[in-house]
């Protein structure tokens, strides 16, 4: 709608893959485009995305989830680092935090800007809150509150209980975790509902997604909890492995082990089981569904 109104061409693809999306941009002098942080991750690794070029791209958004440091920084290699933006907002409240490359990539002294999804946007008031509602420091992991005059929803329609479970006096609870430092970036860090709580630690999959992420034969990776006896719940990796990459279940637990370091070390015994998949099943959005994945029954993969 904000191109039709500027008197701006909208270009559809009917499905995303990398090369249809890459050739898109060059043959149709696409100047703004939007990708989840799932279809950077498969154009990065897209054999025929480097040395191209793309003269007439001027903004690049990522937004709708995490996006790994790994697959933000080959993502330079491929568009550069001019083009590329960060922002993060839901259905229920416009876009309240962002970021051009400036702040995405610059250094600031107890910030890591890389990490962030951006900072408030003009007209957005963003809170971190506890399980009680208080209202949180800097660095202090909670709920994401936000509100944004004449830019969020007034209520679900027709379901007062849901618009009660995430409307508090004017503000909208986004049902995110997420923090904000001293300089005010705000990180998301994962769902509420994804969190996996395992023998009285809260561990959150992004985490463990962007670890596993950084291996150079892994492809993709969804990580969620499954049922445990002792501990009630354990992450389970699902990964997506590159084509002809060999990787075996110990490395992928000694690489977790390894990089979330001695905080995690009470948890190292949960990182036990890790599965190489043909393919993650994927959402509307392009992001791998943990609900698809770690729903009731075996996991499905597919196209």
């Amino acid at each position: 709608m904000p191109a039709w109104y500027c008197g701006a061409r909208n270009v559809m693809m009917d499905g995303f893959d990398p090369a249809s999306f890459l050739d898109t941009l060059e043959q149709e002098r696409i100047s703004h485009a939007f990708v989840a942080p799932t279809m950077l991750n498969a154009i990065v690794h897209h054999d025929g995305a480097y040395g191209r070029h793309f003269p007439n791209l001027k903004f690049l958004l990522s937004a709708s989830a995490p996006i790994s440091e790994p697959t933000l920084r080959k993502s330079c290699q491929i568009f550069g680092n001019h083009v590329l933006h960060s922002g993060y907002g839901q259905t229920e409240i416009l876009p309240i935090a962002s970021m051009g490359p400036n702040e995405w990539f610059g250094e600031f002294e107890g910030s890591a800007p890389i990490r962030a999804v951006g900072r408030p946007m003009s007209g957005a008031d963003i809170e971190i809150r506890n399980e009680d509602g208080k209202v949180l420091g800097p660095n202090e992991p909670g709920e994401i509150v936000a509100r944004f005059e004449n830019g969020q929803m007034e209520e679900f329609w027709n379901d007062p209980e849901e618009t009660a479970r995430r409307m508090e006096d004017g503000w909208v609870k986004t049902g995110d975790v997420g923090m904000i430092d001293t300089n005010g970036f705000l990180y998301l860090l994962d769902r509420n509902n994804d969190m996996i709580v395992s023998g009285g630690f809260n561990i959150y999959p992004t985490e463990i997604e962007n670890v596993i992420a950084d291996h150079p034969g892994v492809l993709e990776v969804a990580v969620f909890g499954v049922p445990h006896e002792k501990w009630g719940e354990t992450p389970l990796a699902m990964v997506r492995v590159k084509p002809g990459a060999q990787i075996t279940e110990t490395e992928i637990i000694d690489l977790v082990r390894q990089r979330l370091g001695s905080a995690k070390s009470q948890a190292r015994s949960f990182y036990r089981r890790a599965t190489a998949v043909e393919q993650c099943r994927k959402g509307a959005s392009f992001k791998a569904s943990r609900a698809l994945l770690g729903g009731p029954g075996p996991a499905h993969f597919g196209a």
